[in-house]
């Protein structure tokens, strides 16, 4: 492969931040003493808007009215704080620096907004090492849509044949392959036992991948 770019999915490949969405709807969901269905979220990974809006299961657990706006400032404080203590996931850092010492370009093609996926990636000292960052709000449709990263490789000027997608979830993969990138699929700890098989490339870390040795 004449390979130009690597598109990175942002949650639960840069960082494990599927499981801090996951882990603050549960301490709600616990607060009233029940628990949400790990099945009912995973519905949710890889899109950009809710598939199983736990809010609405949670009041369908309860008698009493729920308040809406209130339960979600709960479970964005939740989430940011949960997020904030998570480390960059195994061998991100690391692809990230082959890249650049190749010439390779790097991006990302998200689902989150830009204010969640730039600022963690600012905050981790990691934004500049990509060339640009699609996020929900860059287009129309999303994951699994071939949007994200469509959007991506006109950003960077390079053919889908000359790129690679990390995905860590159906959805994305599905959006990568669906665009024409060649797709590494590394499963974070949500999406551990999930259906992976469209991928070309399945890897327990991005600490496996080389670029020399794998694609150069």
């Amino acid at each position: 492969m004449d390979l130009k770019a690597i598109v990175f999915d942002f949650d639960g490949v840069c960082i494990d931040t599927e499981k801090a969405r996951f882990m603050s709807w549960q301490r709600i969901f616990e607060s009233f003493g029940l628990e949400l269905p790990r099945d009912e979220w995973l519905k949710n990974i890889g899109k950009a808007t809710y598939v199983s809006d736990p809010f609405t299961v949670l009041q369908s657990l309860v008698t009493t009215e729920l308040d809406r706006s209130e339960l979600h400032r709960r479970h964005r404080e939740s989430e940011i704080e949960i997020a904030a203590r998570l480390p960059v996931l195994p061998g991100v850092k690391e692809l990230l620096g082959e890249a650049r010492s190749l010439g390779i370009l790097c991006a990302v093609a998200s689902s989150s907004s830009h204010n969640w996926v730039d600022g963690h990636l600012e905050r981790r000292r990691l934004l500049g090492f990509f060339d640009t960052v699609v996020c929900r709000e860059d287009t129309e449709s999303h994951k699994p849509d071939p949007a994200p990263y469509i959007k991506a490789l006109v950003r960077l000027g390079v053919n889908s044949k000359n790129a690679i997608a990390v995905e860590d979830s159906p959805a994305g993969i599905a959006s990568a392959k669906a665009a024409g990138l060649y797709c590494i699929a590394v499963p974070c700890s949500m999406t551990l036992g999930m259906d992976m098989s469209a991928a070309d490339r399945l890897t327990g870390s991005l600490g496996e991948v080389s670029l020399v040795g794998d694609f150069l």
